[in-house]
Order: structure tokens, then C-alpha cells, then sequence
């Protein structure tokens, strides 16, 4: 026997789970019931239309059914159909074969207050998410989420993930939405999604400060934070990690604001993370979203900063020599004008960096030396000494090695630095 439901009550059975078709598998479905071998000739269209049915067999085997009574419309054209998120459950219909009517089986069996939750889960904007994204857009416990999010599993209008996670499959999530906007008052969803918003970007300080030593982890603490604890270094990057599809989608949001100096606020507590995680491909996003912030909140001082970050991360990251010495020069352009010694400093450092590894000395030891002097000027004693370490090396490098002996004894204490 089939059913949606996972009917735990069952015993002594043998369960198997059937879950979304592979690639080849939709591909083979579309070309038993597409005829004139028009999948063939379109592979990449095809392709596009499976993978916005989510490889579902009964959404493929509509959106067949749609191509086959229309021979003359290409599927780059279904394709496009359905890429309409809005549109895409009730395209995907035909008579009283459709994937909404599907859910809609299951929706109207739960109890109110489940279906408020399902709606309100639709909101999430990543692929997947832990349990207190439920307590935080119900307002409820997590004890009270957990039994609500265990109703929807039974129900088969959610799936677990990996590592004690949720996901909806994405004709589901489309479906929630869709209820959302129809049963919903907008104000009352606007709320919960910028409750979640916020949780998310408070939870990302917490994490951020926690990974980089900023912030002691609190004994106890939870891997899965509510509203944001965390007992290790480890699980606040893990953490990170993890919700990072979330927590970059509510940056995003959040520049879209009226007033967005908290994406700003965001790029500074998540510098230090960056070279525990220089892999992830998104940073460059997240210090241009807070250069721009700060550009259109009248921070120049935290443009400069993120601009500063945005070179290195074009560098270490992507390896872009091009794209992180514009950044720089950004960085060093905007601290100029407004004032800001330190930032300046911090640009002229990254020149420095850019140009040492381009073998342009000459210009690596002239910013290093403006970044050495602007240091002594602001009193930062640590960072001083980092750039004139880094300009002994470049003067080694340009072949001017007695004013490398000179930092070199300036940074010890015995006279002062060369001019």
C-alpha cells in the first residue's frame, strides 16, 4: 500500500520511502508521454522543466501531459511557465490531476493552529532549518514547536534532513506560500518573517563573536540556539555554517530596509570568521551588502572598513587581483575623505599586500611605509607592528636591506623607524 502519510502507527512491516525521482529517471518520464522525440532535441530545457517540477512524479507526469497537448510549444516555453513561483502549483493542474490538489488533501486535515505553522514555515527562505525557526515564527516553545513540526512530518507536507534538520520539497514550500498569501493578514506575516529576520541576525553576532574567541561560549549551551547560546567555538561555527543559506537571504533582506546599518553591524562581527571558513562563496556579498549599508547611512567609516574587507576577501578567496585592488583603492578613497586615520591605514596595508604579491615592490614599500606611519599617528602599537614586519620583508625584497635592519631595530625598541 501507498500513502503520504508515513503511518508510524503500522507494525511489523517493511517501510520504504519513495522520494523524488533521480535526473535520468524525470528525463525518461517526460519522454514516455512528450512525443516527436521533442525532449531529445531540447535536452537543456528538459532539464529545467524536471528540475522546477522538483523531480516529483506527479508534477512531471502534468507538466508532460501539458507539452504533449501543446506539440507546437517548445519546453523552453513550459520551462518558462513555470519558473513563476507564484504560478508554478496552479500551472502544474490539469483537470482534477494537480500537484495543489495533492496537498491540499493533507493541508485540510490539520488542525488550525498546525496549518498557521505550516503557512508560516513557508517564510523560511534556505532549503532547509532547525527546530527554532518554528518557535520563533509561532512565538510558541520549542517543546510546543518540535510536537507541531512532528504533526507536519506525519502528514507528509514536511521531510527531515540531515542532522536532526527540516526541509519542505519545494512545490510544498510554493504551496505554503500560496496559502500564506491567501489566508494570512500580510501584516501579521510581515511580522513573523521579520521576527525571524531578526532572531537570524542577533543568532549571527552571537555565533560570530563566539567562533572567533570574541566572546566566551557559554557553558551548556545549545548547538541549536534559542535565542542564541552556544557551548563551544565549534558548534557557533558549525552553526554558521549550517544556517548559512537563512542568514545570508535575511542579510539581504535586511539592505532592502528603509534603514540598513544592521547589515554593516553584520560584516564586522563575521571578519574574524573568515579564515576559519574562506571557502564558502558568498563573502564577497556580504561586505559589499555592508559597504553599501554604510555608503547609504552615512558611515564612511564602516564603507571603508567593509571595503578593506571586500579587497582581502577578493584575494584570499577568489584569488581576483584586479577586483581586490579596486576595492582597495575604494577603501583608502572613502577614508581619506572622511578622515578616518585608521582606515586609511588598513587600505594602505592591503595595497601594500596586493602589490608585494604582484612583485611591485616599489609601491608595496611606499603603502606599507604610509600604513607604518599612520599606525604611530593613531597609537595602534599591534598593528604597527604588523606592518612594519610585513615592510622588512618587502624591503628585503627591493633589495634595501639596511632599511630593513632599521625597522627591523625600530620594531625592537632600539631607535626610531626610518621616515
Amino acid at each position: 500500500m501507498t500513502s503520504r502519510r508515513p503511518l508510524a502507527g503500522l507494525s511489523g512491516v517493511r517501510r520504504l520511502e519513495l522520494g523524488a525521482l533521480a535526473e535520468s529517471e524525470s528525463t525518461a518520464l517526460l519522454r514516455a508521454v512528450v512525443a516527436n522525440g521533442r525532449v531529445d532535441a531540447d535536452h537543456d530545457a528538459a532539464a529545467r522543466v524536471a528540475a522546477l517540477c522538483g523531480h516529483l512524479p506527479l508534477a512531471l507526469r502534468v507538466a508532460a501531459n501539458w507539452a504533449a497537448t501543446r506539440s507546437g510549444w517548445s519546453l523552453g516555453r513550459l520551462a518558462e511557465r513555470l519558473a513563476d513561483e507564484d504560478r508554478r502549483v496552479d500551472a502544474l493542474s490539469a483537470g482534477d490531476l494537480g500537484v495543489g490538489s495533492a496537498f491540499h488533501l493533507s493541508y485540510s486535515r490539520l488542525t488550525p493552529e498546525t496549518a498557521r505553522v505550516f503557512r508560516l514555515l513557508s517564510l523560511i527562505p534556505g532549503g532547509d532549518f532547525c527546530l527554532p525557526y518554528a518557535a520563533v515564527l509561532a512565538e510558541t516553545s520549542a517543546v510546543e514547536a518540535e510536537d507541531t513540526l512532528e504533526e507536519l512530518l506525519e502528514a507528509g507536507l514536511l521531510m527531515t534532513s540531515v542532522r536532526d534538520r527540516y526541509r519542505f520539497h519545494d512545490l510544498l514550500r510554493l504551496y505554503g506560500r500560496a496559502r500564506n498569501r491567501d489566508t494570512d493578514d500580510e501584516a501579521v506575516s510581515v511580522a513573523a518573517a521579520t521576527r525571524l529576520r531578526g532572531w537570524l541576525l542577533d543568532t549571527v553576532v552571537v555565533a560570530a563573536r563566539v567562533a572567533s574567541g570574541e566572546t566566551p561560549a557559554l557553558e551548556g549551551g545549545d548547538a541549536t540556539p534559542l535565542p542564541g547560546h552556544f557551548g563551544t567555538r565549534e558548534q557557533a561555527l558549525a552553526w554558521l555554517r549550517a544556517e548559512s543559506d537563512n542568514w545570508l537571504s535575511a542579510l539581504r533582506q535586511e539592505a532592502g530596509q528603509q534603514d540598513p546599518g544592521r547589515v554593516t553591524e553584520i560584516a564586522f562581527a563575521v571578519e574574524a570568521v573568515c579564515n576559519s571558513w574562506i571557502s564558502w562563496g558568498h563573502w564577497s556579498e556580504v561586505f559589499a551588502l555592508g559597504a553599501r549599508s554604510a555608503e547609504a547611512t552615512g558611515d564612511p567609516d564602516g564603507q571603508a572598513g567593509c571595503l578593506s574587507m571586500l579587497a582581502w576577501v577578493h584575494w584570499q578567496c577568489h584569488r581576483s587581483h584586479g577586483e581586490a585592488l579596486d576595492a582597495a583603492a575604494s577603501a583608502l578613497s572613502v577614508a581619506t575623505a572622511c578622515g578616518s586615520l585608521s582606515r586609511q591605514a588598513e587600505a594602505y596595508m592591503y595595497l601594500g599586500r596586493l602589490h608585494d604579491v604582484a612583485n611591485d615592490v616599489v609601491p608595496a614599500v611606499e603603502d606599507i611605509a604610509r600604513a607604518i606611519e599612520l599606525y604611530l599617528r593613531t597609537g595602534d602599537t599591534r598593528r604597527y607592528l604588523q606592518a612594519a614586519n610585513m615592510n622588512i620583508t618587502v624591503l628585503r625584497k627591493a633589495g634595501r636591506g639596511q632599511e630593513a635592519i632599521e625597522t627591523h631595530h625600530a620594531v625592537i625598541g632600539e631607535k626610531e623607524p626610518p621616515p
